[in-house]
């Protein structure tokens, strides 16, 4: 009988813990008394813990019959977990339109030399990301459609406007949306073209 390293404790009350379960999520109220129980588990001691109690915590989580039976559950529940993740969450896709900046703050995460090289997206690079894109659509028919966020730099710079319409475009055109963030001092005007785009959402930082 193996008792797992995965739980822990907590005080909450006189002789009353909250022990709680990492592999399995359940959490048990157990008295000191019970806490006492575990440590004469883990010890190998299963004289003073009857049928019904063992069945209990071995469904609940709490004992196996070796730690290799243990791991092997933990491992099952994390790929069971990856694989709901993968069919509930869209694929996010961010899209860096270009490397520069109207402001040029000194505190940028970005690094200068990376902000001072004023890359922009090509049509070409554009293309064939799309063409990422619609591969991994049609391997995911069945999860929820894409989401994409179009970045900076500062990617409603007027000289970028004419990639922005081409990836806007290739966005709104397969019935995807768009989020931006922007600095917001250009949005006057470049919101103007995208509200005759199903690519509307915008979200100012």
């Amino acid at each position: 009988m193996y008792v797992t390293n995965r739980i822990k404790a907590f005080e909450v009350g006189p002789d009353k813990h909250l022990v709680c379960n990492a592999i399995s999520g359940e959490i048990l109220v157990m008295s000191a008394a019970g806490l006492r129980l575990l440590d004469s588990l883990r010890k190998g001691d299963v004289s003073s813990c009857n049928p019904s109690l063992l069945d209990k915590l071995e469904r609940a989580g709490f004992l196996f019959a070796s730690r290799v039976e243990e791991e092997a559950a933990f491992v099952g529940i994390c790929r069971s977990s990856w694989d709901d993740f993968q069919l509930s969450v869209p694929q996010h896709y961010t899209f860096i339109l270009n490397t520069h900046c109207n402001f040029n703050c000194p505190y940028c995460f970005e690094q200068e030399a990376f902000r001072a090289h004023a890359s922009t997206l090509s049509r070409e690079q554009i293309d064939a990301a799309f063409q990422v894109v619609d591969r991994h659509a049609a391997e995911w028919k069945q999860g929820p459609e894409p989401d994409f966020e179009i970045f900076g730099g500062e990617p409603l710079l007027p000289g970028s406007r004419p990639m922005l319409e081409h990836l806007v475009s290739r966005i709104s055109e397969r019935g995807y949306e768009a989020s931006i963030q922007t600095n917001g001092f250009f949005c006057p005007i470049t919101l103007i073209f995208l509200s005759g785009t199903r690519s509307t959402s915008a979200r100012f930082n």
